[in-house]
């Protein structure tokens, strides 16, 4: 009974810690953190178009590489 006292508390201890951090974030943060994960994943589809578009040569591992990091990227913002 203790040890799930003890194992309680410490949960709702995390929690209320969690809920003070989240509230201090402050937006131009964010902002910032959604401006770098966008413009990564612009540079990413940049060079895919690059390829399709034939400016550049294609190279099939490159591209499956780069189509990884966008799908990786877009779960970020």
């Amino acid at each position: 009974m203790r040890g799930a006292l003890t194992a309680f508390l410490a949960t709702l201890v995390a929690g209320v810690m969690a809920i003070a951090y989240a509230q201090d974030i402050k937006p131009d943060r964010s902002i910032k953190y959604r401006q770098g994960a966008l413009t990564t994943m612009s540079w990413q589809f940049g060079m895919l178009g690059a390829m399709a578009k034939g400016e550049r040569p294609y190279n099939k591992d490159e591209a499956i590489k780069r189509a990884s990091y966008v799908a990786e990227l877009s779960k970020l913002p």
